[in-house]
């Protein structure tokens, strides 16, 4: 990460005769899209020429802030200046080509749970020539691990064309902007951990639209346990000003303790952003229009409002899901040090939290610390005893690792079997944890026998690369040899 420090910034609230002197460093991320990052420091006693007294002081105290605008700053002098970084424009990582998609899906919704990646979107698809949407639209949904690899799960929960094998996820009102959210309030019920809202309003096109998607314009409200069994949770529309035609979205504000959602209006012809709030999903204040102090009337199409993690944890510090969201956030910035932080203040809040103690394993064996990752692979067990992939990763680690002191091959093999028991042996990556293990012991013939399975199992699946990761395996056992990484 490339830091530059712009050394001449006049700040309100700090008194140059007194010493004081702020500075802003901006942590330049030249591959991201996100704003820019300011961290604040202060030096006291170090004079610097040229800085002007504010009459009218801000007081921030001690609170984290984001220099998106230029309210906090009275003056910028020299080279300083505030820079918003550009996205850069890579490769093309999700197609919405199926016939029950098209070339109008949009209102995108990204969301992580836990180590899986989701993305929300509409199904839909305009002729050009006829100018007439060609089939009713859907809500799908695509899954990744790791925000670049995505695929689309054959869900079997909704007809299209004959078909439930597609990857839609609501076929009710709302499909034109159906946006979910993982519900952050401490009070959620577990049937309800996801919530969506979504307008009423249906389109029209070359086809039948079904009653089962005809509502009236305002936002119905949603919920489901797992974020893919969605059910209506408002016989009506719960907010009914406003013009709702783009990507509302809701949340669970920590700070306010409150649901907050902004929504779309017009003013004068011009699209604007509307925000209330609701103590329980149902009932919600009328919608007030939000102000921009000396701004133009302007089109605003889309808003991306989020809650801010590092600020939620500074208002909320015994709160433990910010510090979860922050770790996964600086982990995928290669910030591991900074993460492992996050998620030891996360088993400070909540002692042997088997997801906790997951990610930090994951973490230490990214810095090659695998004796400390095994520790925590093994209090993942002692919670979660039949948490199929540390049953894996922890049989892996022990069968061929290159330390002797870390390979335990006994025990290697009593978790790889327990493993492939619960999975009927039908998994391709378990079954070449149990060869390894079988060959960590000396059962070389047993090993190969497993690693052959395995092949077989990885081409049946059509995982290429792992066939051919397996057959290097196989070599080795065949030679009589234990696999070593």
């Amino acid at each position: 990460m490339k830091q530059v420090a712009l050394t001449v910034v006049t700040a309100k609230g700090f008194d140059p005769g007194k010493g004081d002197f702020m500075r802003f460093v901006f942590l330049l991320k030249p591959r991201s899209c996100f704003l820019f990052v300011l961290t604040v420091l202060l030096f006291s006693n170090l004079p610097e020429p040229g800085l002007v007294q504010a009459a009218d002081a801000v007081d921030i105290g001690s609170r984290r802030e984001l220099f998106a605008d230029d309210v906090l700053i009275e003056k910028l002098t020299g080279s300083a200046r505030q820079v918003i970084q550009q996205p850069e424009p890579k490769e093309m990582v999700l197609v919405t080509g199926k016939p029950w998609e098209g070339n109008v899906s949009a209102y995108f919704t990204f969301l992580q749970d836990g180590d899986e990646f989701r993305a929300y979107y509409r199904g839909a698809h305009y002729d050009t020539v006829k100018k007439v949407m060609t089939h009713r639209e859907v809500t799908c949904v695509a899954t990744s691990r790791d925000g670049i690899h995505w695929k689309k799960p054959e869900l079997d929960i909704y007809d299209f064309a004959g078909s439930r094998k597609n990857n839609i996820v609501w076929d009710g009102i709302g499909t034109h902007c159906f946006v979910p959210f993982i519900d952050r309030n401490p009070a959620a019920r577990k049937s309800e951990r996801y919530k969506a809202i979504s307008r009423g309003r249906f389109v029209t096109g070359q086809f039948v639209t079904p009653a089962r998607q005809k509502g009236v314009t305002g936002l119905y409200t949603f919920s489901s346990p797992d974020g893919l069994h969605w059910k209506r949770t408002s016989e009506g529309p719960v907010i009914t000003r406003g013009a709702f035609d783009s990507q509302n979205l809701a949340f669970w504000d920590a700070n306010r303790k409150k649901y907050v959602c902004y929504s779309r209006l017009f003013i004068d012809g011009v699209r604007s952003i509307q925000f209330c709030k609701s103590s329980d999903f149902v009932n919600w204040t009328d919608p007030v229009k939000l102000a921009y102090v000396a701004s133009p009337n302007e089109h605003l199409y889309t808003n991306a409002i989020m809650p801010y993690f590092r600020k939620e944890i500074e208002l909320n510090p015994e709160k433990p899901e910010p510090y979860r969201f922050l770790a996964a956030a600086l982990e995928k910035q290669g910030k591991f040090k900074e993460a492992m932080r996050q998620y030891q203040e996360l088993l400070r809040l909540q002692p042997g939290n088997p997801e906790t103690h997951f990610q930090i394993a994951r973490l230490l064996l990214h810095q090659d610390r695998t004796a400390e990752a095994i520790r925590h692979l093994r209090s993942v067990l002692k919670s979660k005893p039949d948490h199929l992939i540390t049953l894996n990763n922890l049989a892996w680690l022990l069968a061929t690792h290159q330390d002797d002191a870390i390979r335990d091959g006994d025990e290697a093999l009593r978790l790889a079997i327990k493993l492939n028991r619960q999975t009927a042996g039908k998994n391709p990556h378990f079954v070449s944890t149990l060869a390894a293990a079988l060959a960590a012991v000396g059962r070389f013939e047993d090993a190969a026998r497993a690693a052959r399975k395995a092949v077989s199992l990885a081409k049946e699946s059509k995982q290429a690369e792992l066939v051919e990761q397996i057959k290097a395996q196989l070599q080795q056992y065949e030679s009589g040899k234990p696999y070593r990484e």
